[in-house]
């Protein structure tokens, strides 16, 4: 990936927009779309959103993971307390 995103106006992105996906799909890489000079969006080829989703997925279900081992571990150890309803979490103060 280059360190230099490619980048293109909103207006160039209206009146051009196939060339910005062709660029897209062919670079692998954000085409980022600049709206007065400021990042507005950017356009990924499909396979580059799907990997990134991905990516995201694997994230949240590794920090559940962490979640719940870290639960287990309080539990284990005594830390965890048993509430009897959630309003019990509320009043714990």
């Amino acid at each position: 990936m280059s360190l230099i995103p490619k980048l293109t106006s909103a207006a160039a992105m209206q009146r051009s927009y196939k060339k910005v996906i062709e660029t897209a799909k062919e670079t692998k890489e954000p085409v980022v779309i600049l709206r007065r000079n400021k990042p507005e969006a950017a356009v990924v080829d499909i396979d580059t959103f799907e990997k990134i989703s991905q990516k995201a997925d694997l994230f949240d279900e590794m920090r559940a993971l962490q979640t719940i081992e870290a639960s287990e571990r309080e539990y284990k150890t005594g830390k965890a307390k048993k509430l009897s309803s959630l309003k019990d979490l509320v009043d714990e103060d």
